[in-house]
C-alpha cells in the first residue's frame, strides 16, 4: 500500500554504481560495518511510499569519495552527483540530492561545489565530519566555507566514527558511543576555529 504525505527525508543515503564499482576494485565490501547492500532507486522508492515519504534529499555516506587518490576521488564525486541529478530527472518531486565533495581537498572540493551546485542545481553539499583526520573546522577550508556561504548552500554534516575510533585506540570499530563524540567534536572543532 502507497503512503503518500508530504514527507521529506534529508538523510537518504544512495549508493551508485560508480561507488559500488569504486569500492568493488579496492576489495572492500562493507561500510561502517556493514555488508554494503544491492540498491537502486526503486528500492528507495519502494521504501518512502511505505513509509510516506513524498521527497528524498539523497546523498552518499562515509566513506565518501577518497581512497588515497585524489584523482580518482575527483572523477567519484563527479559520478556519484550526476547520478543523483540524472535520479531527480528520472523521478521529478521523488528526489532531490546533496552534491559529494573530494574531501579534504580544498580546491579540488571547490570546483566540485561549484559544478554540483551552479550546474547540476543539487540541493546542498554533504561533508563528512572528518576525513583523513581533518576536522571541517581545519583552516584549509576557509576558501570552500567561503564559497558555501556565498552560494547559501544548505550543508549535512554526515558523522563519521572509524577514524575517531581508531584515533581513541577503540578495539571496537563499531562502538556507537563514538558517534555522538565525533558528532560534538566536529561542532566543537568549527566552532574554535570561527572564534576570534
Amino acid at each position: 500500500m502507497s503512503l503518500v504525505q508530504g514527507r521529506i527525508d534529508v538523510h537518504h543515503h544512495i549508493i551508485p554504481p560508480a561507488f559500488t564499482d569504486a569500492m568493488q576494485r579496492r576489495g572492500l565490501s562493507h561500510v561502517a560495518g556493514a555488508p554494503l547492500p544491492r540498491w537502486t532507486p526503486q528500492d528507495s522508492i519502494n521504501i518512502m511510499d511505505t513509509v510516506g515519504t513524498q521527497t528524498a534529499i539523497v546523498s552518499l555516506s562515509a566513506p565518501g569519495v577518497y581512497f588515497d587518490d585524489l584523482p580518482d576521488a575527483c572523477r567519484l564525486a563527479t559520478a556519484c552527483n550526476e547520478y543523483a541529478a540524472q535520479m531527480r530527472e528520472d523521478h521529478p518531486k521523488r528526489f532531490g540530492f546533496f552534491a559529494v565533495l573530494p574531501m579534504p581537498f580544498t580546491e579540488q572540493s571547490c570546483t566540485e561545489a561549484l559544478y554540483a551546485l551552479d550546474v547540476l542545481q543539487a540541493d546542498g553539499i554533504v561533508l563528512l565530519g572528518s576525513t583523513k583526520g581533518v576536522f571541517l573546522g581545519d583552516p584549509r577550508f576557509e576558501e570552500l566555507m567561503v564559497e558555501l556561504h556565498a552560494r547559501k548552500a544548505v550543508v549535512l554534516i554526515q558523522v563519521v566514527f572509524r577514524t575517531l575510533c581508531q584515533e581513541l585506540h577503540s578495539t571496537d570499530s563499531e562502538d556507537i558511543t563514538s558517534w555522538p563524540h565525533s558528532t560534538l567534536t566536529t561542532h566543537s572543532n568549527n566552532c574554535n576555529q570561527a572564534s576570534p
